[in-house]
């Protein structure tokens, strides 16, 4: 798994945890009054936004300037001395549960299984896949994992062939898709999260992609990183479901 996978299921935990506000502290401060051994209390954020300071969290030292976020877990030392007259910051306490309230659960499941009705009606029992094209790579996700999850389990989509052979030689959310397998892919829809920097049509003047159905019935609809294709969590497949319907069923 590379570094930009990693980071993406990083990600994806946040996606799929609920978090409480505990406190947001409002601090204004000069370099006569230093903040020495203060233990966070809770998970915090510390927004910096006003002035510069130097700054200790758990023995790592920064030098901070306006409009700075740094993050703390519970329990870790904070140490900040202001470098001028005024430094003013935030402090945003909070804690995370695991999951999300059983409500949220039942709502995603509702909403998944009205989404999936109407899409059988629509359309039948089409395949699907969902790509991540970057610079260098192809990826095709899991269809037990991430956005794949959603869109077999969920929506009920039928898995494509190259997706099944992937999906069973590999547990990562997203696997590399050679361009001898891309060519193979026999799907009626494509969702593509696209970083590479070229538009969608830019993209699918390759000839490789000339051979997939989706792009021959102009089934193609891409989304940049800031979707929640990448991710996994109530609140990130509700929207995938989202993605699905607006661009399907338009």
């Amino acid at each position: 798994m590379d570094q930009q996978q990693q980071i993406t299921e990083l990600i994806s935990a946040w996606y799929n945890a609920a978090y409480t506000i505990l406190d947001v502290r409002h601090v204004s401060m000069g370099p006569q009054k230093p903040l020495q051994n203060y233990r966070l209390p809770a998970n915090s954020f510390l927004l910096a936004y006003r002035g510069n300071a130097f700054i200790e969290l758990d023995g790592k030292p920064y030098i901070t300037k306006s409009f700075q976020l740094l993050h703390g877990v519970k329990g870790s030392t904070l140490d900040i001395v202001a470098a001028e007259e005024l430094f003013a910051y935030y402090m945003i306490l909070y804690k995370a549960s695991e999951s999300l309230p059983e409500k949220a659960l039942a709502d995603y499941d509702q909403k998944a299984k009205e989404a999936k009705e109407m899409l059988q009606q629509s359309v039948g029992t089409k395949s699907a896949a969902a790509l991540w094209v970057t610079a260098k790579s192809v990826y095709v996700v899991n269809q037990n994992l991430s956005s794949g999850d959603v869109l077999y389990k969920d929506l009920g989509f039928t898995v494509p062939a190259v997706v099944q052979e992937l999906s069973a030689a590999s547990k990562s959310n997203w696997s590399t898709l050679s361009l001898e397998k891309l060519a193979e892919l026999d799907a009626d829809y494509l969702f593509i999260v696209n970083t590479k920097g070229v538009s969608k049509e830019e993209l699918l003047k390759d000839p490789i992609w000339a051979g997939i159905p989706a792009v021959k019935a102009g089934q193609v609809y891409d989304f940049d990183n800031s979707s929640s294709w990448l991710y996994t969590g109530a609140i990130a497949n509700g929207q995938i479901i989202d993605d699905v319907l607006a661009n399907v069923l338009k």
